[in-house]
C-alpha cells in the first residue's frame, strides 16, 4: 500500500542547493498570433512575442522574433527555490485546460515547460515528484531544463 502524503509536505521553499529557479510554459503557434492562445486558454500570459517584431529594442543588436510565442512564467510570482512549487503553480493554472491544450497541439502549436535552475554551489539539483510528472503527462507537456 502506498503512503498518500500531501504534495506540499515534500516541497521546500528554501531549497538548499538552489540559488534561483522558475518555470515557463512555452507555446509557439504556427498559424496565428499569441492572442489566439490567450483567448483559447483564458489565461493572460506573462509575455508574448509576435513574429517579425524586435525582441530587445534597446540592445545594440536587436534580433527579430522568428516565431510567434506565448509564455506563462512563474518568475516573480512564486517565492520559492523549490522547482516543485513553481511547477505546482503552473499546473494549477492549467488544471482544466487539457482539451484546449490538445486542440492547440492539433493546430500545430509546439509547447513544453522550460525550467531554469541556478545552482547555489554546483552540487545537487532539482527534484520532480510523481504527482507533478503525472499532471504534466496528463496535459501532454514535455519538460526541459536550463541548469547553470
Amino acid at each position: 500500500m502506498l503512503l498518500q502524503t500531501p504534495l506540499a509536505y515534500f516541497m521546500i521553499d528554501d531549497y538548499p542547493t538552489c540559488n534561483q529557479t522558475y518555470v515557463t510554459l512555452c507555446i509557439y503557434p504556427v498559424n496565428y498570433e499569441p492572442e489566439v492562445v490567450t483567448q483559447r486558454l483564458g489565461i493572460q500570459p506573462t509575455e508574448t512575442q509576435v513574429k517579425g517584431t524586435v525582441l530587445k529594442p534597446a540592445a545594440k543588436i536587436s534580433p527579430t522574433a522568428a516565431l510567434h510565442g506565448w509564455f506563462l512564467c512563474s518568475k516573480g510570482l512564486v517565492d520559492s527555490r523549490d522547482i516543485r512549487n513553481h511547477l505546482h503553480w503552473l499546473l494549477q493554472q492549467l488544471s482544466d485546460k487539457s482539451v484546449e491544450l490538445n486542440r492547440l497541439r492539433q493546430e500545430n502549436c509546439r509547447m513544453w515547460i522550460s525550467c531554469y535552475w541556478l545552482s547555489k554551489d554546483g552540487q545537487g539539483g532539482p527534484i520532480l515528484c510523481p504527482e507533478l510528472m503525472g499532471q504534466m503527462s496528463q496535459l501532454g507537456l514535455e519538460i526541459g531544463f536550463d541548469c547553470y
